[in-house]
């Protein structure tokens, strides 16, 4: 690809004559456009979002709740994050149920007093828009580019979150 022309790239245009993005330049598009606030400073747009957001698998800490409890033992009074709960193609609101009854159970009470938000099962740069992944899962699919740490790394999260909230400061002092 060294010294291409966009122009001649593969899957930019519609067709070679056409001046018109074709759908892969459209969602690259999008989804940088969902990454400019993170790579530019500014806080989370996601909606009911404080300004820095953890993405999580309900599925993943609806089967193991010690993993979003690690996470609020750490985090619990650090105010401005959230962690917006991906359901996939679940029913996002019968995810939540299950997820709570899961943490309920497993006497996970803490982490049912973290900011837990839903994500918009339509929004598709969901994964574009969070700052991190809590997961154990490999990176993949719209959640391919965030850092993903397990409960293991959660020193390294703090490094991010505290990076994060120190730019997200500096980005709104000088708007």
């Amino acid at each position: 690809m060294t010294g291409q022309s966009v122009s001649a790239m593969e899957g930019i245009w519609v067709d070679a004559s056409s001046d018109l993005p074709s759908d892969l330049s459209d969602r690259n598009l999008a989804y940088m456009s969902a990454r400019q606030r993170y790579l530019t400073g500014g806080p989370s747009d996601l909606a009911d979002c404080q300004s820095i957001v953890i993405g999580a698998f309900t599925d993943e800490v609806a089967a193991d709740p010690g993993l979003l409890s690690a996470f609020a033992a750490r985090f619990a009074d650090t105010a401005d994050v959230s962690v917006l709960l991906w359901a996939d193609d679940a029913d996002p609101d019968q995810a939540a149920d299950q997820l709570t009854a899961a943490l309920e159970a497993a006497g996970a009470h803490a982490a049912l007093d973290l900011d837990l938000v839903l994500a918009d099962p339509s929004n598709e740069q969901v994964g574009a828009s969070v700052d991190a992944v809590l997961s154990r899962r490999k990176p993949a699919g719209a959640f391919h580019s965030p850092a993903h740490f397990d409960e293991t790394r959660l020193g390294e999260m703090a490094d991010l979150i505290a990076r994060r909230a120190a730019v997200i400061a500096d980005h709104t002092a000088a708007g």
